[in-house]
């Protein structure tokens, strides 16, 4: 199920030529949790949202505007 979010992630790691396995680790964030993003659509909790923001140098407002299907 993609999901705004999963599609941004998606293409963070595409754009950067980066692994899941690899945010993880760097964003301090479990390896389930990217892959149930990706995979399954799922909404993390804010302070994630914030950790991938902050690993990707996107506004963490940004990010979270994306999770909630916010338009920007």
């Amino acid at each position: 199920m993609d999901t705004e979010l999963s599609a941004w992630l998606k293409s963070q790691l595409k754009d950067r030529h980066v692994k899941a396995y690899s945010v993880a680790v760097h964003a301090g964030i479990g390896v389930a949790t990217v892959s149930d993003i990706l995979n399954k659509g799922h909404i993390p909790r804010i302070d994630t949202l914030i950790r991938l923001a902050h690993y990707f140098h996107a506004p963490p407002e940004v990010v979270l505007r994306i999770a909630a299907g916010v338009p920007l």
